[in-house]
């Protein structure tokens, strides 16, 4: 997939793959933005969104023309970055979220099978943002464009959420209009740790149910009972 790469500024360069969000452009962006987060690069920063990468440079060392000629080497087709690897996650899930059976209600079906059905996908990192280290996570079944409520309120660290065919699991306590269906333990982001944020766009997640109790004792790990793997 041939991206648009467009001027951000004066010190700044878009790398778009999409206008929209799509399977491929989230994840053509997921593996461009590991490969310009290399250091041989020099870039500022480097941040991957839902289809588009943007990429902050020093305009004082080099310029926009020079900018996109070493990303256009990087990536004359999209699918050199597929040899990334990226991380598959396991986070324990307790679904006992206060909207789980108004979820289940809207697509009309059990809480179980919200369960089951949520248990057994595997969902990608689409990006980073809102909040540090706090992933937008999916995409779900069509069943799962649920709407935002008009009210927000809020909800703990480690909350798993859902709409629009996407969860959220937020980093820190914060308020929100998605419905609420599950906690988890796990510590996304510490500043005090090296790397603060331990997810990163591309990854994988599952969700590994658990009862109350169980994650009660997952409290006290670091990363709340978190595992991973490289990709194969």
């Amino acid at each position: 997939m041939v991206p648009q790469i467009l001027p951000l500024g004066i010190d700044g360069a878009l790398v778009r793959f999409g206008t929209v969000m799509s399977d491929e452009a989230n994840q053509c962006a997921a593996q461009v933005a590991q490969i310009l987060s290399q250091d041989e690069f020099g870039f500022i920063d480097v941040q991957g969104t839902l289809a588009s990468v943007a990429v902050r440079f020093d305009p004082i060392q080099t310029n926009f023309s020079d900018v996109r000629a070493v990303i256009t080497a990087q990536i004359n087709d999209a699918t050199t970055a597929q040899a990334i690897p990226f991380k598959q996650w396991r986070i324990p899930t307790c679904f006992n979220g206060e909207d789980l059976a108004e979820v289940a209600a809207i697509i009309g079906d059990s809480a179980q099978s919200v369960i089951d059905e949520i248990a057994s996908i595997p969902v990608r990192v689409l990006t980073i943002g809102f909040a540090p280290g706090q992933p937008y996570l999916g995409e779900l079944p069509d069943r799962y464009g649920i709407p935002r409520q008009s009210q927000l309120r809020p909800v703990p660290a480690g909350a798993l959420v859902v709409a629009v065919r996407q969860m959220v699991l937020f980093a820190n306590a914060s308020p929100t209009g998605w419905r609420w269906i599950g906690a988890t333990a796990a510590r996304l982001f510490d500043a005090g740790r090296d790397p603060a944020a331990i997810l990163t766009a591309g990854d994988m997640i599952e969700f590994c149910p658990v009862t109350a109790d169980q994650l009660a004792k997952l409290q006290s790990d670091p990363i709340g009972g978190v595992s991973w793997d490289w990709s194969s």
